[in-house]
């Protein structure tokens, strides 16, 4: 029971000319290459990550603290420059406070942003806060941030190596 999370790289999936996804999507065939067990606070961005690429070109959701969250009027808009996407999920995180019960057993796709973003808050210790999850391992959170940091970077490293490869790289988590 807990936080297990995956990430690796699959060939790039054909794209359909209708633009229509199926319903019901089968899981890519992922190379999965790393592997966390409780790491909280790498999940906790993740996550924030998969809301806002869901969530984009939508109305902010309410709440008082996600309405202080505008980009580009009153929608949630991913920006291409790393320190305006790494404000953007960084204050999103604070701002959600909670599992997004949604990211559970679904698959985020990474770009380089999003690894330069997620490779420059490792570096400097500066994984989000997470303050949730039954059996997330949230309770020695600071621990496994500075257990697992050399494979995080080691993980953004492969991961720019995949991109530069034409590969896709994705995040898999499970609880």
């Amino acid at each position: 029971m807990g936080l297990d999370m995956t990430a690796g790289w699959t060939e790039p999936q054909p794209k359909r000319a209708d633009n229509v996804v199926p319903i019901k999507e089968e899981f890519k065939d992922l190379k999965d290459e790393f592997y966390w067990r409780k790491h909280s606070r790498l999940h906790n961005l993740l996550q924030t990550m998969w809301f806002c690429k869901k969530h984009e070109g939508t109305v902010i959701p309410s709440g008082e603290e996600l309405a202080k969250m505008v980009c580009k009027g009153d929608t949630i808009s991913i920006p291409e420059d790393k320190d305006e996407r790494s404000s953007l999920y960084t204050g999103f995180t604070d701002a959600l406070k909670a599992v997004v019960p949604d990211f559970n057993c679904t698959e985020l796709q990474l770009d380089k942003t999003d690894i330069e973003v997620l490779r420059d808050l490792v570096k400097n210790d500066n994984l989000p806060f997470c303050s949730d999850g039954f059996f997330w391992g949230h309770q020695f959170q600071e621990d496994a941030m500075r257990e697992y940091k050399e494979q995080d970077l080691e993980f953004c490293n492969k991961a720019l190596e995949w991109l530069e490869e034409g590969k896709e790289v994705y995040y898999r988590p499970s609880w």
